[in-house]
């Protein structure tokens, strides 16, 4: 009976550790990585309605105002307010060189930048996108925010 106790017992354990090793697990970001709380922070305003002028989670947001709020919420409050004063700001990063936390400045029409977002990895961003929208996910690989990309900064 203890030997069947201890059979069993054994062939329980070799189950679970089989199964913990054939799932791959996706490592948590460090609780240091800066880059990475900004990109949840994003992340955590996801369905937030749109508002010009908006830079809280009551209020909603506009696309500056998301991303000083993500910025600030991970510690750094020195982020200006405006898409433009953020674009003067930021430190000037390689797209190749691309981070979760970092921002990219999108403009339309015009050569200075209009809109931002917070970069949140695998090519995706967050953003608020316009009025009646809320924020949301995008992708750099949608040929639309492709073509109005203009920089990609730091702002940490």
């Amino acid at each position: 009976m203890h030997r069947l106790r201890s059979l069993s017992f054994a062939a329980f354990a070799a189950l679970l550790l089989a199964a913990c090793a054939g799932s791959p697990q996706r490592p948590a970001a460090p609780a240091n990585d800066v880059g990475a709380r900004i990109a949840n922070n994003a992340l955590a305003q996801i369905g937030r309605p749109y508002r010009y002028g908006g830079d809280t989670p009551p209020q909603g947001f506009d696309c500056s105002g998301l991303v000083q709020y993500a910025i600030a919420q991970a510690g750094f409050d020195h982020v200006p307010r405006t898409v433009a004063q953020q674009y003067r700001a930021a430190h000037r990063v390689a797209l190749d060189a691309l981070r979760p936390g970092d921002v990219l400045f999108f403009r339309f029409s015009r050569i200075r930048p209009t809109h931002d977002a917070i970069y949140i990895g695998n090519k995706q961003f967050v953003h608020a996108p316009s009025s009646g929208g809320k924020v949301r996910r995008a992708s750099l690989e949608n040929p639309y925010w492709r073509r109005h990309l203009l920089a990609v900064g730091r702002l940490r």
